[in-house]
């Protein structure tokens, strides 16, 4: 990749850890929002104060700046704006204002979604299809696959990692400042309470430990635990950070932004946010439906990422910023927490619509009027984040997006900011993507032997496995399907265009046999594209009880040194 990604991994260890120029707008920053004295309410002061300094002080580097948040979990109508009961006005406004995905797919579970986004490959070709990357194993992102940070570095772009990483970490090369992140703050796994920031160990369970972890090459020090995270709620806390972050980037300077903000809410454990008012509110609105407190967690989310906004917009940055909104999955079903994804089928860990077609919008000021406030039929999956970015930036610049050996995303940049492709309440000639492999799983098979998996072909999709799952309300009822689902046992064809709730299944139909041979040659090709998972079992070397001085007792990546400040 010489001519993609130049000495990235020289550029990213030496990247400068001078302080960067200070302007009007950073005096305001000049002590740490993140000690032991946070408080709650100083985001907000800051933003104030910094709003009425800036107004002739900051303007945006010409390099768009890309803000891509990510919310864990989240149900597919869960938003206000999608029927959900929950107040959720900063993620309706900016979705009603830009342009929503409509079509949009990500994976079933966390991990398989986090290193699409990251590399733009489908988790069949990179080993991380199955379930997702433990705390206590050695498994990450291939060093095969640039990172979107990495590529990134093309265009001197800062780098900064908020939240959940969940892409690998055995390794400290494994984690964000090993993969093309300037700075980060948060944690390598998949949950932790939100208040203790303690995560037990997935696959041998007794070993508990700390997993809140600041770090950066530039402006902070080498990675060490976040001791005084604990008793803060992570909403609040990686925002406060994201705050930080933005004002003490400047800019002016010739290096462009770029925040990947990956929240925890609302995955479990469901706890409330520290908002007794918000409580009440939830609790009425939810009308007994159990989701009260999970309502807390959404509501808070959208609460705190106007924060981050109100500081973008205090840089004068936010009119020059392509905002991202995406989740990780489908809401889960009860017995984890209380997303919904009614009137979809299944949810979280199940390939069906509701498990995999996800909430995802994208927001500009740089959009024309008559491409805001619209919708994209146009078919979209969680890989084709990376090479849309890369086109928008490359757009920009007067140049042709670099290209990327073995990319499984397609850019949908062309069709994002042409109005013409908008609205258009289907698959539409103008869709760059017609085929998503959902996910082919050699380690869990169907009763015939078959693989599970899940394949869309244009507005056909094919469930193999995994079939006695229904449908979840919003007042967390479940309906279960109907016994002796699907051919065989196994396979199961929805058209969804007719049938987006995956009601009718058309393999027995003698009117589909041709299409349903189609797709099962489909998925045969797919197939044979598999790689093998990579799915280790655990490390003994990983326990957190192991480790001495500043991380004793805390979780930390055990092969190989920490990265230097």
């Amino acid at each position: 990749y010489a001519h993609v990604l130049p000495s990235i991994l020289t550029k990213t260890r030496e990247r400068n850890n001078a302080a960067r120029g200070v302007t009007v707008c950073d005096h305001w920053l000049t002590y740490s929002l993140l000690g032991d004295s946070m408080k709650l309410w100083s985001t907000v002061v800051v933003a104030i104060a910094v709003l009425g300094l800036c107004l002739s002080g900051c303007r945006s580097s010409p390099l768009p700046s890309i803000l891509w948040v990510v919310a864990d979990d989240l149900g597919y109508t869960d938003l206000a704006y999608k029927g959900g009961e929950f107040p959720t006005p900063t993620l309706d406004a900016l979705a009603q204002g830009g342009v929503r995905l409509s079509n949009y797919y990500v994976q079933l579970v966390c991990s398989p979604t986090r290193t699409s986004f990251m590399t733009g490959r489908y988790p069949i070709h990179t080993g991380l299809q199955h379930i997702v990357i433990w705390q206590d194993v050695d498994a990450a992102i291939d060093k095969e696959h640039p990172t979107v940070a990495e590529v990134l570095k093309r265009w001197n772009y800062s780098t900064h990692m908020i939240g959940k990483w969940h892409n690998g970490h055995a390794s400290w090369d494994d984690g964000p400042l090993g993969r093309g992140f300037d700075t980060w703050y948060g944690w390598n796994g998949g949950s932790s309470d939100y208040y203790t920031h303690m995560i037990d160990a997935q696959m041998t369970k007794g070993h508990n430990g700390f997993a809140m972890f600041n770090g950066s090459l530039g402006w902070d020090s080498t990675p060490i635990p976040a001791w005084s995270a604990k008793g803060t709620y992570s909403t609040d806390l990686w925002t406060t950070r994201a705050v930080d972050v933005i004002f003490k980037h400047d800019f002016d300077s010739a290096d462009p932004f770029f925040l990947y903000l990956a929240y925890q809410a609302p995955h479990a454990p469901v706890q409330a946010a520290p908002d007794p008012m918000l409580l009440k509110k939830c609790t009425n609105l939810t009308k007994g439906s159990g989701r009260d407190v999970y309502c807390t967690m959404v509501s808070r989310l959208d609460q705190k990422l106007a924060d981050v906004i109100a500081a973008m917009k205090a840089k004068q940055a936010w009119s020059n910023t392509l905002f991202i909104f995406t989740t990780d999955n489908g809401g889960c079903m009860p017995t984890e927490n209380r997303g919904c994804n009614a009137p979809l089928r299944g949810g979280k860990h199940h390939l069906f619509e509701g498990g995999v077609r996800g909430e995802g919008f994208v927001f500009s000021e740089l959009f024309s009027d008559a491409v805001r406030g619209s919708a994209s039929w146009n078919l979209m999956h969680a890989v084709d984040w990376f090479p849309t970015i890369l086109a928008a930036i490359s757009e920009v610049v007067g140049e042709e997006p670099p290209v990327i050996p073995g990319l499984d995303g397609v850019s949908q940049w062309a069709t994002l900011r042409n109005s013409s492709n908008l609205n258009i309440t289907n698959l539409s000639a103008y869709s760059p993507r017609t085929e998503i492999p959902h996910n082919i799983d050699p380690l869990l098979k169907a009763s015939n032997g078959e693989f599970q998996g899940a394949l869309r072909l244009g507005n056909f999709k094919l469930v193999v496995g995994d079939l006695d799952i229904g449908w979840l309300s919003c007042n967390m009822s479940l309906e279960k399907p109907p016994p002796n689902q699907g051919l065989n046992g196994t396979y199961m064809l929805f058209d969804l265009a007719t049938d987006p709730t995956e009601r009718h299944d058309l393999s027995g139909s003698l009117e589909h046999r041709d299409q349903l041979n189609t797709m099962l040659a489909r998925y045969a090709f797919w197939k044979n594209e598999t790689v093998p998972p990579n799915y280790p079992t655990t490390d003994p070397h990983s326990y957190p009880e192991l480790n001495t001085g500043v991380y004793a007792g805390a979780w930390k990546p055990w092969i190989g040194t920490p990265p230097k400040g």
